[in-house]
């Protein structure tokens, strides 16, 4: 069966059945709620000791069914798995989420069987030992909590790693998600399947991967190109670098992380943006939510520190996008765009006592009407813990930012070297005006340097399709 197929039913299954249903545990209860989200036609339970479990409706065995399901969850213990899957795939389910089993050695032979009576009977299987789906708004068979704040969006994340995939969702409003998929020791749906799915997903722009190993290179290889075929970016965090890491993983996934350089170079084959931990990853998804994002590496940056406009500089330099010097022009209207006039340097420090919202404007205005720059960035510490006149400033200078974008149709971003939660009161304002809301400092300066190099590689494509050069053409499903 299609593995494409197989996800799609994931999101879209209009007949459900969750074998072992119960509320006895805060886990099954709130995986039955995950699975009552959204439009679903049919949920049932199959459980011979429970008539209803929270208002959903349970028969004895499979066999008593009144719809056959789509989709299965087994949430059964150990023992009474492979009756389940059976059972399950008897009566004409398609795709099984199998949560459990996979941990320990001496239970990987009895998920060969469970992957044998799926293959048997042309059906596709997520897990075991995975979270499952998680896709806001609708019936998701997640064992995890879906919290209140999540956002939808067009971003998708697949990771083997469950904790990875919970981290994801409780990032709450910061990050709009498509979907968060975590496919613990892939059955029959890993990372490749997933990927070619969202490759055609309407719903998606921009993939996130948390990888422990690679699975079918070729098949991987293969989703990749169509996602980069599609223009959807795709972003990777890949442990198994040091060898220490590399026997945590084989533990975990009971696969093999692979040869590290050679994965380098097979993403870098696939212009996979590759990140160096979680903090980047993040933010370079966030980035890429952004409907502005970075045209280049030629940043125009304005603070209301010199310290901190220092400590960017660095990290800009570091990261491979240093701050070039500016125009003799551009310096001297800097210069003269502020009372007393300023450095006129870039990154800027355009703090003042007087006029702080004139002086923001002028300075953002002169930069945005240069054309000098691929991405207007202010230097804002965002976060709810300061007091009324730091949230007023900020409040202006995140302003000024905004109509400087928007007048002269440039991407903007806002970066915060804090860490904490972000002030949504600005999160509100500016995220629907278009304005990328980074943290985390150096990692943020990362995320805009691969961006930007995406981007770049992406029109160099496109401008060599218009000179009549030929696309490359991934391969077929």
């Amino acid at each position: 069966m299609s593995g494409k197929a197989g996800v799609d039913r994931l999101f879209v299954a209009q007949a459900i059945a969750v074998f072992g249903a119960s509320d006895r545990s805060l886990l099954q209860r709130t995986t039955l709620e995950n699975l009552m989200l959204g439009e679903t036609a049919s949920l049932f339970g199959v459980n011979p000791r429970r008539e209803s479990v929270l208002g959903i409706s349970c028969v004895p065995s499979a066999a008593d069914l009144a719809v056959a399901p789509e989709l299965a969850v087994v949430m059964v213990p150990d023992a009474a798995v492979e009756a389940s899957v059976g059972d399950a795939l008897g009566v004409g389910a398609k795709t099984i989420v199998l949560p459990g089993l996979a941990r320990g050695r001496g239970q990987r032979e009895q998920v060969k069987r469970v992957i044998a009576l799926v293959d048997e009977a042309g059906a596709t299987l997520l897990g075991p030992n995975c979270m499952g789906v998680l896709s806001p708004g609708r019936a998701s068979p997640w064992i995890g909590t879906i919290p209140e704040s999540t956002r939808s969006g067009p971003v998708a994340v697949v990771t083997q790693s469950g904790a990875i995939g919970e981290a994801v969702v409780g990032l709450g409003p910061r990050l709009g998600l498509r979907a968060v998929a975590s496919v613990g020791c892939p059955g029959t749906l890993g990372v490749g399947e997933f990927c070619d799915f969202f490759a055609t997903d309407p719903d998606t722009s921009a993939v996130g991967l948390f990888l422990e190993t690679l699975g079918d290179v070729e098949e991987t290889l293969a989703a990749w190109q169509r996602l980069a075929a599609a223009e959807k970016p795709v972003v990777c965090l890949k442990v198994g670098e040091t060898a220490t890491a590399a026997d945590i993983a084989r533990e975990h996934t009971s696969a093999e992380v692979g040869d590290w350089q050679a994965f380098r170079a097979l993403a870098g084959e696939a212009g996979v943006i590759c990140v160096e931990d979680y903090a980047e990853f993040v933010e370079t998804l966030i980035l890429l939510e952004s409907p502005a994002r970075p045209r280049g590496a030629r940043i125009g940056a304005v603070t209301n520190s010199g310290g901190e406009a220092a400590l960017m500089a660095d990290q800009a330099t570091r990261a491979g996008i240093p701050f070039g010097e500016l125009p003799p022009a551009l310096s001297t209207g800097l210069r003269d765009a502020a009372p007393g006039g300023l450095s006129g340097c870039n990154p800027l420090d355009a703090w003042c006592v007087e006029d702080v919202q004139g002086t923001f404007e002028r300075v953002l205005d002169v930069m945005g009407e240069s054309g000098a720059f691929d991405l207007l960035l202010a230097q804002i510490d965002q976060t709810p813990h300061v007091g009324e006149l730091e949230r007023v400033n900020y409040g202006l200078l995140a302003d000024a930012l905004a109509r400087a974008c928007e007048r002269y149709a440039l991407p903007g971003a806002i970066i915060s070297i804090q860490a904490s939660e972000l002030d949504e009161q600005i999160a509100r304002t500016l995220r629907p005006r278009g304005i990328a809301l980074l943290q985390n400092g150096a990692s943020a300066i990362r995320a805009i340097a691969s961006v930007a190099a995406w981007q770049a590689a992406r029109d160099a494509r496109r401008a060599d399709v218009g000179a009549g050069g030929e696309p490359a053409q991934p391969e077929a499903s």
